[in-house]
């Protein structure tokens, strides 16, 4: 669940901002969130390595190979490569075509994505970079099974009107620093700088600043010489109110399970494609009128205002 999208894949990232505050509405458990998150491996993470020859663990067996043919056009072509020696690229592209077909088709199972993933692979990569883009595919798998098997354990407070609590921000800061651990364990070192480790640090910097803000409620002010002269945002926020905006933002992200964003991306391809067929149906061809029949159409099928914005993001159908 990155912030790294590709240009044609930038809605992902849209939605988990769009989604906003308002879904950080669960509650607070009486005890605190363990110290760490339980992984169970032996030896060296998978990835850790360079990708090779004989450097790949097998991807787990009685995986079901069903051969799921369909092009998911959101998927721009170049996502899968490799190098001059025909080894799997492990980078920020790869990590969009895995998200894409695991997260953002609409189809009745993560198996069933996993196979159309599987699919893709055969479509775009030489056989032996196959096997190591398959291998890598299903310790992801683990992982979101893993991930949101330890995030439905947790209860996050809502945000008040001055944003997260010192309890909420510790909170957050303890999941964020589990999911780190998790993310390292399972998928390697190397996996985990390409494809977490920016945003990871920009959203652990966002959340330990509103928890040293909470700690000390003026330090910021104080600590800034230019304080009673700063300009405001364009937008017309303060800088601390931009801030706290990003740490809410990072913050519903971080509790969001894999399991709800694949809910939420089959309802919107679901709505998609009604809107899509609409649209191509329409005989009007006055610029103007047609414009204002689009908008009526995506008020009419998309059911939340977050879709309403992500299709006119779209532009022109």
């Amino acid at each position: 669940m990155s912030k790294r999208m590709d240009a044609k894949l930038g809605w992902a990232a849209a939605a988990v901002l769009a989604a906003g505050a308002a879904a950080l509405y669960l509650w607070w458990p009486s005890d605190p969130p363990p110290a760490a998150v339980a992984v169970s491996h032996t030896g060296n993470a998978p990835w850790d390595t360079p990708i090779g020859p004989g450097q790949l663990r097998s991807a787990p067996q009685g995986q079901a190979n069903v051969d799921v043919n369909f092009e998911f056009d959101e998927v721009p072509e170049g996502m899968a490569r490799v190098d001059e020696r025909g080894h799997l690229i492990v980078d920020v592209q790869l990590h969009n075509a895995i998200d894409a077909y695991l997260l953002h088709t609409d189809v009745p199972s993560r198996q069933v994505a996993a196979q159309a993933l599987s699919a893709y692979f055969r479509r775009k990569l030489p056989a032996g970079a196959v096997d190591e883009a398959e291998a890598l595919s299903a310790h992801y798998l683990a992982y979101m099974d893993a991930h949101d098997g330890a995030l439905q354990r947790l209860r996050f407070l809502a945000p008040g009107a001055d944003g997260l609590s010192a309890q909420a921000a510790d909170q957050f800061a303890a999941w964020h620093a589990q999911r780190r651990n998790l993310r390292q364990a399972m998928l390697g070192a190397s996996v985990y700088a390409q494809w977490f480790a920016a945003e990871d640090g920009r959203c652990g910097g966002l959340i330990d600043a509103m928890r040293s803000q909470n700690r000390e409620p003026d330090s910021f002010e104080q600590n800034d010489p230019n304080a009673a002269i700063r300009e405001p945002r364009p937008n017309g926020a303060a800088r601390e109110d931009v801030q706290m905006r990003d740490a809410l933002e990072c913050a519903n992200e971080l509790a969001r399970s894999f399991a709800s964003i694949e809910t939420q991306e089959r309802q919107w391809t679901r709505h998609l494609a009604k809107y899509r067929r609409a649209v191509g149906e329409l005989v009007e061809h006055n610029a103007a009128k047609r414009a204002l029949l689009i908008a009526a159409l995506r008020q009419q099928i998309f059911s939340t205002d977050a879709e309403r914005e992500r299709a006119q993001a779209l532009g022109p159908l």
